[in-house]
């Protein structure tokens, strides 16, 4: 089953987009019980912004920025300077690009955490695609603003996180 799902682009996509919901959904449920509540809302979204630029910035811009800088340029990087490819080096990439965007969402222990995780995803996806039709980069940045949107549609415009 995991072996079909991993040789099948679209289900291999739409199973860690999934699997990145959950861990969100997860993390959330808990969080409030071992950090206390006032730690563990986070309001990305500012009253001074439109919700439409609050989409943009949150959906489009920053899933590009970040799609760049912490899985592409590690990636390339690594692609470039090493020449020996083996699994455990690619696994160090992926733990290492993760752990640095996860630190960059440091509101709060869990949100690193979740970010960490969500970063593993994001360098698998860019991983995976790169392999099969050098269209990391464009998936890493769908997958990313997929979550983003999704998330942006539960907590800002249904209310509901």
């Amino acid at each position: 089953m995991i072996n079909a799902i991993y040789h099948h682009k679209g289900w291999f996509f739409t199973t860690l987009l999934s699997i990145l919901i959950f861990f969100a959904h997860t993390i959330s449920a808990i969080c409030p019980c071992l950090l206390g509540a006032d730690v563990c809302n986070i309001n990305y979204f500012d009253d001074s912004q439109s919700l439409i630029e609050f989409f943009f910035i949150g959906s489009v811009f920053a899933p590009l920025l970040e799609t760049a800088i912490f899985q592409m340029a590690p990636i390339v990087a690594y692609s470039k300077f090493v020449q020996q490819k083996t699994k455990g080096k690619r696994l160090a990439i992926i733990f290492s690009s993760a752990l640095i965007f996860g630190l960059t969402h440091n509101y709060n222990f869990l949100a690193v955490v979740n970010a960490c995780f969500a970063g593993v995803i994001f360098a698998s996806v860019y991983f995976y695609f790169e392999g099969q039709n050098s269209q990391g980069f464009r998936y890493t940045f769908l997958i990313h603003a997929l979550y983003n949107t999704y998330a942006f549609l539960i907590d800002d415009v249904l209310k509901l996180g």
